[in-house]
């Protein structure tokens, strides 16, 4: 069905609002998955090394952190 160029503006219009609020979700998605990731990976080498050490335990704030090298 034929419609107004100001009806197909308008549905540009909505698609560009839709794309950019897609894009900043995947964005935000992007930076709290860097930082899990971080977060992991850090932890798996925590345990490595806590297992090195023979500990049998230890505080994932503290151990291995540059101003508590414990």
């Amino acid at each position: 069905m034929k419609q107004a160029i100001e009806w197909h503006e308008d549905i540009l219009k909505n698609q560009k609002q839709s794309l950019k609020a897609d894009a900043n979700r995947i964005e935000d998605l992007q930076d709290k998955y860097v930082k899990l990731l971080t977060r992991v990976l850090f932890h798996e080498l925590q345990i490595e090394e806590a297992k090195k050490r023979g500990k049998d335990g230890f505080d994932a704030e503290r151990f291995m952190h540059t101003h508590n090298p414990e």
